[in-house]
């Protein structure tokens, strides 16, 4: 029976005019293999409509494994998250360091099989490596969320942080920032599926 798997990223946020998050996980909507089948969503970078989003999808698709993915200028490679914590600094609203889920867990734990993820995509050729800190903005809060979701389905969730595409660093002019080719970004998200599920 081939599994469904929840794929989402980020729409454009602050400077950068193109996520590669998101566009990747709008490209490989409907990708399939004998095993697996993707449902790609683009999320927009506002905090209740991502999650109310990503909620309704995944509530529709009732899926096997659900991957989030967001944009890490500066990063060196593929970042593995392995917590995501119960707070943020910001909501919509500007209030600060408010907590996702009231009085919920402190810290959630991806339940990827992560180091064999690492050594899948190191053995590819692909730079990846351990992150313990998504952020306190909206790619740790969907993290959390993927987490809740995932947990209580008793299902693999995790969270991916990208760095810049070679697209990206030649139209912003900015070459002292790392960066990674956008078919070998997705090449890395196709393997971590195949060694989540």
């Amino acid at each position: 029976m081939t599994k469904k798997v929840l794929l989402t990223g980020f729409s454009p946020f602050l400077e950068f005019d193109y996520n590669p998050s998101g566009e990747i996980a709008e490209k490989l909507n409907g990708y399939q293999t004998k095993e697996f089948k993707i449902y790609g969503i683009k999320l927009p970078v506002i905090h209740k409509e991502a999650i109310k989003i990503l909620e309704e999808n995944f509530k529709i698709i009732d899926p096997d494994l659900i991957l989030g993915l967001g944009l890490a200028p500066g990063s060196t490679g593929i970042r593995i998250e392995r917590i995501a914590i119960n707070s943020y600094y910001f909501n919509d609203n500007g209030k600060e360091e408010d907590e996702i889920i009231e009085q919920g867990p402190e810290a959630l734990f991806t339940n990827l099989p992560y180091e064999e993820i690492r050594k899948s995509l190191l053995a590819r050729g692909i730079p990846a490596y351990y992150s313990f800190h998504a952020g306190t903005y909206l790619c740790n809060e969907v993290f959390y969320k993927i987490m809740l979701l995932s947990n209580k389905k008793g299902i693999r969730g995790g969270f991916i942080h990208i760095p810049l595409t070679h697209r990206q660093v030649i139209s912003m002019n900015k070459f002292n920032y790392p960066s990674m080719d956008e078919n070998l970004i997705e090449e890395a998200v196709k393997i971590i599926i195949e060694k989540s599920l």
